[in-house]
């Protein structure tokens, strides 16, 4: 799932830092090497890769961008209501078990998408699996059917509860629960500048940060 990256209409908070046409690059280079991960998995016919975007008029767009042909507009409504939508919108096709990631992890691989998925299909197979961000929320939730309990009202979606509460709410309904790798997704400055000394990034953002750096462009908090 991912916004189409926009000037303007992605990576508010990073923005208002290195600039809107700055943000913009960086949230396409996250989305194509997320697309490159789960792309993997689909060339060697381990899962079926689906692309959930908004806005809905820029499927065709993000499509091409990212080589994903089953792509899709997003559902209306909350992060947890879209979420829902999706998973839903999958098992109907016949899919499962599902496994969404976001687009601000440049640090997942295929092998956490495997990961998931051998937790959701193991011998001592989980109800859920998460994949814990270090800000408190997750950048990958899989189950093996969809299960609204996740995705219900009450959950402040980008506050730095929400993995906790989710986890809870599916141990109240009965869940087994599970988690992959910690990640850290890049919603700030701040993080922005912990990317800058990884080591290992993958291709195209290391090409953006490469970019930015060539441009000039600042990334200190003004």
């Amino acid at each position: 799932m991912s916004r189409a990256p926009r000037p303007g209409a992605t990576k508010s908070r990073l923005a208002e830092a290195v600039g809107a046409e700055a943000a913009a690059t960086l949230a396409g280079a996250f989305l194509l090497d997320a697309a490159e991960a789960v792309r993997a998995g689909d060339r060697m016919g381990d899962w079926h890769a689906a692309l959930f975007i908004e806005p809905a008029a820029a499927v065709a767009e993000v499509a091409a961008l990212t080589g994903i042909e089953d792509a899709r507009p997003q559902a209306s409504g909350d992060l947890g209501q879209r979420m829902l939508a999706t998973v839903e919108e999958l098992a109907g096709d016949g899919y499962g078990p599902l496994v969404i990631v976001g687009s601000d992890i440049p640090a997942m691989r295929a092998r956490h998408i495997a990961d998931a998925l051998a937790v959701l299909a193991g011998p001592d197979g989980k109800d859920v699996v998460f994949g814990p961000a270090e800000d408190g929320g997750y950048y990958l939730v899989g189950t093996g059917q969809p299960q609204p309990e996740l995705f219900a009202a009450g959950i402040e979606w980008g506050g730095p509860g929400v993995l906790a509460v989710s986890e809870r709410r599916g141990r109240e309904a009965g869940l087994t629960t599970a988690r992959v790798a910690v990640e850290r997704d890049i919603d700030t400055v701040e993080d922005l500048e912990w990317l800058r000394g990884q080591r290992g990034l993958p291709r195209w953002t290391a090409r953006a940060l490469s970019e930015i750096e060539l441009a000039g462009t600042s990334v200190t908090s003004p």
